[in-house]
């Protein structure tokens, strides 16, 4: 018996996981070599205990010696290298028997998956920068209403207060006006909108850096309790199709944010972004581009929002050694991100 499977089905680009193998030899007769060569996803490092890198050669393949009606557990560490989806294929086993007359080999698929999310970049420079920019745009907005649903009390009666705050049977028993406190809630709502559209350069780390940037920024502002939606026109490498997610702010929805960017493939060819900018009518919704490719009509795009009433800023995260066709204004800005 023969399987294998990751220590884990989700993690961060940069963690460390195991690939388990689990062999078990339920005959009464002893395996004097058992030859496994696993078909790896590529995207991994593997490693050693010491966490040194394994020759790409050796990394999938092992060889074992069983006694009768025993079990090996074999763990193959790597570093998740790059985001993605990831799945095994087949494993080739090769065993001989007890005499080494006879060798029998056998193919067996593999089921285990992983989904690998991508790191976030507050460590990089200038980032408080931009973090900074957006928090005065965004998180200073709010619009703060009461929530009739959380009550938190009753208080005086002021003349600004509407009468449909007014506590009837709390006025009636202190022979006073008295009126229902409420707690308040933010109506702020951040539409996150990522470009995948083709550069000039064929420099697909570009985009990687541009994905990390989306993951940062909807981690951000779902911890400061805004309810962040996801719009992208880059394509799921599953499906082929362009990915959106509704608003939300929890940490499970964050986590569906970073599936989407798990699964965003970088060989697809994409529709313009413009496209989806034009469709944009969400006037209480601030629209956050973030797009390395930064053509002019794009960047004219964003400022048409802005022009309709829509609330729309774009940040271009390139390369220092990139060359840049945009200017910095009120509505667009760049990032350059060091390598």
């Amino acid at each position: 018996m023969y399987r294998a499977y990751f220590s884990t089905s989700i993690a961060t680009e940069g963690n460390q996981l195991q690939i388990i193998e689990e062999l078990e030899n339920k005959k009464f007769l002893p395996l004097p070599w058992v030859y496994t060569k696993a078909q790896l996803p590529a995207g991994f490092i593997f490693v050693d205990k010491n966490g040194e890198p394994l020759n790409e050669k050796s990394a999938g393949r092992s060889l074992f010696a069983m006694m009768f009606y025993t079990a090996i557990r074999h763990k193959r560490r790597f570093i998740c290298n790059r985001r993605g989806f990831y799945r095994f294929s087949t494993t080739s086993i090769s065993v001989s028997n007890l005499f080494h007359t006879k060798q029998f080999s056998k193919d067996i698929k593999n089921f285990g998956e992983l989904i690998v999310y991508p790191r976030t970049l507050e460590e990089l420079e200038d980032s408080e920068y931009f973090f900074k920019l957006l928090d005065t745009t965004i998180l200073s907005n709010r619009l703060i209403n009461p929530d009739p649903f959380e009550f938190r009390g009753i208080r005086d009666y002021q003349p600004t207060d509407p009468l449909n705050s007014i506590n009837f049977k709390a006025s009636a028993i202190s022979q006073s006006l008295m009126v229902n406190i409420f707690a308040p809630t933010t109506g702020v709502q951040l539409n996150i909108i990522l470009g995948m559209d083709a550069l000039l350069t064929e420099d697909s780390e570009v985009y990687e850096n541009a994905i990390r940037v989306v993951s940062t920024l909807a981690q951000r502002y779902i911890l400061h309790d805004v309810s962040v939606s996801f719009l992208t026109n880059g394509r799921n490498s599953q499906t082929g199709k362009p990915m959106r997610l509704t608003a939300g702010k929890s940490i499970p929805h964050l986590s569906k944010i970073n599936e989407c960017l798990a699964l965003i493939s970088t060989s697809y060819y994409t529709q313009p972004l413009k496209n989806e900018l034009d469709s944009l009518t969400e006037k209480e919704t601030f629209h956050l581009i973030i797009s390395p490719a930064h053509n002019t009509e794009l960047v004219e795009a964003v400022y048409q929002l802005n022009e309709r009433g829509l609330n729309a800023f774009m940040i271009v995260p390139v390369f220092e050694d990139m060359p840049v066709t945009v200017e910095d204004s009120k509505y667009v800005t760049v990032w350059r991100l060091q390598r």
